[in-house]
């Protein structure tokens, strides 16, 4: 068997296009497929509506961040 190499994301080139990307997920018959990320894309409202759930889960991160680091405070005051 051939060795793999472990690449992180971070350090794949960026694409210049939605042309040939695809995402994978399930239809309403819940089989397995793969949607053309241009074709999404082309949704009208659809990057407006991506845009704000990207702006709310910006948000969540960093209330579960300032959530996570006041628990770790509270459990060292514990332990003292």
């Amino acid at each position: 068997m051939a060795d793999l190499e472990i690449v992180k994301i971070s350090e794949l080139p960026e694409a210049a296009s939605f042309a040939n990307l695809y995402t994978i997920g399930t239809d309403a018959l819940l089989r397995s497929v793969k949607v053309s990320l241009a074709a999404l894309a082309s949704v009208p409202g659809l990057s407006s509506s991506v845009s704000q759930i990207s702006g709310t889960i910006t948000q969540l991160s960093s209330q579960l961040s300032t959530l996570a680091s006041n628990i770790g405070s509270l459990s060292s005051l514990n332990t003292q």
